[in-house]
């Protein structure tokens, strides 16, 4: 799933849309540094190649997999889930 060329950064909300997670998810993971980025004043910028690059490990290494074997995308939209039915 290659990302647009011509954009070299992506906001949160980008990122988000294109994972179709929340921009809250996409948020956490920067934060925590799974996911590669940079804070910018108040601002958080994830370079499309980092976003490329994390993408592809995530479905290959076998350790960043839940015990279960599944897809961690699917994982986090399901924690998602989970925290929506819970508000």
């Amino acid at each position: 799933m290659p990302i647009k060329e011509n954009h070299e950064f992506m906001t949160l909300a980008e990122a988000a849309e294109m994972l179709r997670l929340s921009s809250n998810t996409v948020y956490k993971l920067c934060r925590s540094g799974e996911l590669p980025s940079k804070q910018i004043g108040r601002q958080w910028r994830i370079r499309a190649a980092d976003l490329e690059a994390w993408l592809a490990q995530s479905h290959q290494d076998p350790k960043s997999r839940p015990a279960t074997g599944a897809d961690p995308l699917v994982e986090l939209r399901r924690e998602e889930e989970e925290e929506e039915g819970e508000r």
